[in-house]
């Protein structure tokens, strides 16, 4: 009966100083907070995970260049430029047409030269009729200097008179292009002409208001009074175009 009583005494004081459990020595929470760990049952975080990053400097947007031209070299050779003719705006019967030449070097990277009628050359045909020319009118073709360059395009405008015809004389009073499609080309003295079609249209006709001139007498004036040309009517396109001069030889697209 002693060793019986003393054996129960060892069984109850072991419980006591164990913790009252038989499986306190199982869980992991306890085991890391002992050996001073945090415990697994929260979220655990680095302290590099807790700083704030350094704010970078933005970057600077990217400019681009502008490529540099080609220095000229000396003058042109006629033969190794490009003249590229072009109509700037409408081109209208009876009236001025603005032709843009753009000029370009074959061959030579960059060069100066000289825009005139010596060494550029423009003429508007229509089928196998001269209609009018530069070497007619010289004074037409400005005369001004260029740097010419291969990949750059350097350009002058010339102006066709109220798109009249030329002759040898150049004379004013030749007769009006008609309405219709024509060429023009460009060529520099000894270069390959560059030839581009375009279309002469009809002017628009002339909006007139007949007004009645007021009697003195307190009757009504008679009709076109105060019209100039005593109330004649108005043609516009015979006037643009000189119906009465010789027809402009005008063909349809690719005559």
């Amino acid at each position: 009966m002693l060793v019986g009583g003393a054996l129960a005494l060892v069984l109850v004081l072991g419980r006591m100083l164990g913790g009252g459990s038989d499986g306190s020595s199982d869980d992991p929470d306890a085991a890391q907070q002992v050996a001073g760990q945090p415990s697994s049952s929260g979220p655990s975080e680095s302290p590099s995970a807790t700083k704030k990053p350094r704010p970078t400097k933005p970057s600077s947007p990217a400019t681009s260049q502008t490529p540099e031209l080609a220095v000229p070299d000396g003058p042109c050779d006629d033969a190794d430029i490009t003249v590229t003719p072009s109509v700037v705006g409408d081109a209208v019967a009876g009236r001025d047409v603005v032709f843009r030449l753009d000029v370009r070097t074959i061959v030579d990277e960059a060069c100066t030269w000289r825009v005139s009628a010596d060494h550029l050359t423009v003429a508007i045909t229509s089928g196998s009729d001269d209609i009018w020319s530069t070497q007619h009118c010289p004074a037409a073709m400005p005369v001004q200097d260029l740097v010419v360059r291969q990949d750059v395009t350097a350009g002058v405008t010339m102006v066709w008179k109220e798109t009249k015809r030329s002759d040898e004389d150049c004379w004013r009073l030749a007769g009006w292009a008609l309405p219709g499609y024509y060429h023009v080309a460009a060529a520099a003295l000894g270069g390959e002409p560059v030839d581009v079609q375009f279309q002469l249209t009809k002017p628009a006709p002339e909006v007139i208001v007949e007004t009645i001139a007021p009697d003195p007498k307190g009757g009504q004036g008679k009709p076109g009074d105060s019209k100039p040309g005593g109330g004649k009517p108005n043609q516009p396109d015979d006037d643009a175009t000189g119906a009465t001069e010789a027809p402009s030889g005008a063909v349809e697209p690719n005559g």
